[in-house]
């Protein structure tokens, strides 16, 4: 049977006495007696067996005393349910101060407030506390049902809200190992989607590299031929074809450098100052020569070099290269392809708006289309991962990814803070990205 625990704090012996006779009869001596005569003259008890809950009771006669017994049994792992605390004590310590640091040791304890004097105000205890139900008055004398009936109830209230403390902490510590599947699972969806996005840049980058690998290897054979030749007009046209080679060669490695830096993980990079124009430089890159072979008009805004904000910058660039392949997706059935990036510097927040020359996104699926495993192309065409990861990245950056329903155009919109707030940093660092 589950064992009550309860503190009765009264310089009164009698008082003592009653809460015993009342809360624990079945070790009353003159009451065994009664049960064992009628067992023997009779054969057997015709009363009933005593169905009332189980109590341990301490008894203390003043304030002290009660603070010391209940930091013993905390030093001793033992909790106190209930208090039964007399208001009025001699000992320099009334009830009010009495119950002020009893709740010091432990605030989860249940107090009855017991008094026999009907003029003491009430209001000040509650004023001093609150309107709580860890409180409730008894008056004196005792009426025996009443205080059975609140030593049930407050104990019983103690333990529920103990068991429900106990299902709560399981329910957290469930969540947060369902929470970290999500991020596992979150990233193995990211890097899914990074490489469907790489498997669809592949031809365009192939382009990219293929053709100035073409004319360095022609102008490699030309200046081959100009010193053989050996004139000084032959050797200028030389010096052309080498420098040729050199910007043939920076353009590769430009295209290498974004490539692979699209490529790298970057959620778990620190957050840092960057320029703007990187950013955008080192993923456009990635996009110059594919949209150039599909006639695609591709238009980006001038930033301002010294602009920088503070982010992870491969993760922004990873947003705008998933914004600019749903554009370019979007704009190759239409006699008008084009798409522009263009910005705007707001203060302290900074904006970019990817427009392509479709018509906007149908409303009903302006709803969906943010969410996972979404996705309007063709089966086999896109995972429907790219827009939900690229809105969870720059929500990770406290900022926001919105669709701009009063464009003419369709129009995608990243709006990030030029500092990531602290909160937000805080929230990143305890492993919640």
């Amino acid at each position: 049977m589950l064992v009550r625990n309860v503190l009765i704090i009264d310089d009164s012996s009698n008082i003592h006495e009653d809460f015993k006779r009342v809360l624990t009869p079945s070790q009353n001596k003159s009451a065994k007696s009664l049960d064992e005569l009628e067992e023997k003259v009779l054969g057997e008890s015709f009363t009933p067996k005593n169905t009332a809950p189980e109590y341990k009771l301490s008894f203390a006669s003043s304030g002290p005393e009660a603070v010391k017994k209940l930091k013993e049994a905390k030093e001793q792992n033992i909790d106190f349910q209930l208090v039964f605390l007399d208001i009025r004590m001699p000992g320099g310590m009334d009830g009010v101060e009495t119950l002020s640091k009893l709740w010091d040791i432990d605030s989860r304890l249940e107090i009855v407030l017991c008094t026999a004097y009907s003029d003491y105000d009430f209001s000040k205890i509650f004023s001093s506390f609150g309107l709580t139900d860890q409180i409730l008055i008894l008056k004196k004398p005792f009426d025996s049902i009443e205080v059975q009936q609140m030593a049930l109830s407050q104990t019983t209230k103690w333990f529920l809200s103990r068991y429900n403390e106990e299902k709560v902490e399981i329910l957290e510590e469930e969540v947060s190992e369902n929470e970290k599947e999500l991020g596992i699972q979150r990233m193995k969806s990211l890097k899914a989607a990074k490489m469907a996005s790489l498997g669809e840049m592949a031809a365009g980058v192939a382009h990219e590299i293929n053709n100035p690998l073409t004319i360095i290897h022609g102008n490699a054979d030309h200046i081959i031929e100009l010193i053989e030749n050996g004139s000084k007009a032959s050797l200028d046209r030389a010096v052309y074809s080498a420098q040729k080679i050199q910007a043939t060669s920076l353009r590769i490695s430009k295209v290498v450098k974004s490539l692979r830096n699209f490529a790298r993980d970057g959620s778990m990079d620190p957050f840092e100052s960057w320029e703007v124009f990187r950013i955008i430089e080192d993923t456009k890159e990635l996009c110059n020569q594919r949209f150039y072979e599909k006639g695609v008009d591709f238009n980006i805004a001038e930033v301002p070099k010294d602009l920088r904000i503070e982010c992870r910058p491969v993760e922004i660039s990873q947003v705008l290269l998933n914004l600019f392949n749903n554009a370019f997706d979007a704009v190759l059935e239409f006699d008008k392809k084009k798409i522009s990036l263009e910005f705007k510097d707001l203060g302290d927040e900074i904006e970019f708006r990817v427009i392509d020359s479709g018509s906007g996104i149908p409303i009903n699926i302006q709803e969906k289309i943010l969410q996972p495993f979404f996705t309007t192309k063709e089966v086999g065409k896109g995972t429907g991962l790219g827009l939900s990861i690229s809105h969870g990245i720059i929500q990770s950056h406290g900022g926001e990814l919105f669709i701009d329903n009063s464009c003419d155009n369709t129009c995608f919109v990243i709006r990030l803070k030029k500092e990531v707030p602290e909160a937000v940093k805080v929230n990143q660092s305890s492993g919640n990205h």
